[in-house]
């Protein structure tokens, strides 16, 4: 409580002497810093200020929202001096006022294409400059379509939707959206089915469809009067939703053994390939005719289990047509049967013009 009185009473001091500043401007700044250390020692109780011209006693750091921040004062020549607080840092550690270096610009598709020398003309470095910014942009605007494009697929994908369904749905909103009468008819017809095909799964009466006639013993009871018609609906739509169920499960169990069944052929495949590979020489020349008997395998519905075998005995009927070497190139000379060179070829001219005549004959 001491302390809070002792600097209510000095920042009094400080403001009525800044009255009297401001109002009688003949003291220099000097002259009221000092006139106000003054009316502080006369007021201020023993140890508060320090006598002397050294340094006061350092103050109390001051918090701002739970930080403490130190000040460290001086008095020289009876005049009070302030020392400047360092340059804080932020949460980052980025000193105030400090120049931070130029982070790097972010890599473009572009950058690919590197720069072009030097010496290019500046039209020239414009316009590859230009064409490097519509490759970027055209390079934007594909990754966005293929990330549109692969979200939609991926909608189609979990609903379950085949090529005939979306065409379907397609042309049933066209109809639905066309306010043409006839088509607005194909329409309704096309969404009638639909929900009819929905009841007769679900076993619930619409149209001429009655539930009962798929469950002959619940139609019977209701006409001997046993039950009422809503019950016998309510157990009828219990029945078609527990086949569905049931039908359900049996579908995703079929997926999964096909699943498996497929993963176990392809392991086949690769180890009857190991295999072949090791045990034939000539198994590189033979994979191509091989590729052929598998996509027929394949294509003729066989259980993955039938794979392997299916394709050994394939292989087996692979047969490789080995060319023959080409004849080697043998002088007529050595050839049975050759006819010796004649004389005439092989005899040296004894004059200038018999040397012309033969060098004639060997040009025809």
């Amino acid at each position: 409580m001491a302390d809070e009185k002792v600097e209510t009473k000095t920042e009094e001091i400080i403001e009525n002497k800044t009255e009297e500043v401001i109002e009688d401007k003949t003291e220099s700044t000097a002259d009221v810093v000092a006139a106000v250390t003054e009316k502080i020692k006369d007021t201020l109780p023993d140890g508060k200020l320090a006598e002397s011209k050294g340094d006061a006693p350092a103050q109390e750091p001051e918090t701002t929202d739970g930080e403490e921040k130190p000040v460290e004062s001086k008095v020289e020549d009876g005049k009070p001096v302030v020392t400047p607080e360092p340059p804080g840092k932020d949460d980052a550690g980025v000193v105030e006022g400090e120049a931070q270096p130029e982070e790097p610009a972010a890599a473009k598709p572009s950058d690919e294409f590197g720069d072009l020398p030097e010496s290019t003309s500046e039209k020239t470095k414009e316009r590859f400059a230009t064409m490097k910014g519509k490759f970027d942009e055209l390079h934007t605007n594909f990754e966005t379509a293929q990330s549109t494009m692969n979200e939609i697929a991926g909608r189609f994908q979990n609903a379950g939707m085949n090529e005939e369904q979306f065409n379907m749905a397609l042309d049933y909103v066209g109809d639905v959206n066309s306010g043409n009468p006839l088509r607005l008819r194909r329409a309704f017809d096309f969404m009638l089915k639909e929900v009819t095909d929905i009841g007769r799964v679900l076993g619930i009466p619409i149209g001429d469809f009655d539930p009962l006639d798929g469950y002959p013993d619940l139609k019977q009871e209701f006409e001997d009067g046993g039950i009422s018609r809503e019950r016998a609906d309510e157990l009828a739509g219990a029945r078609a939703t527990k086949n569905l169920a049931d039908t359900g499960d049996q579908l995703k169990s079929d997926e999964q053994q096909a699943q498996t069944a497929h993963a176990q052929g392809i392991a086949d495949l690769k180890a009857l390939g190991g295999e072949l590979a090791a045990q034939d020489p000539l198994y590189a020349q033979k994979l191509p005719q091989l590729e052929a008997a598998m996509e027929a395998v394949y294509e003729s519905g066989s259980p993955p289990a039938n794979w392997a075998a299916a394709i050994r005995k394939a292989y087996d009927k692979i047969q490789l047509v080995v060319p023959r070497p080409p004849a080697a190139n043998v002088p007529d000379s050595i050839r049975p049967g050759a006819k010796p060179p004649s004389d005439s070829l092989h005899k040296q001219p004894s004059t200038a013009l018999e040397a012309v005549e033969m060098a004639m004959r060997s040009l025809r």
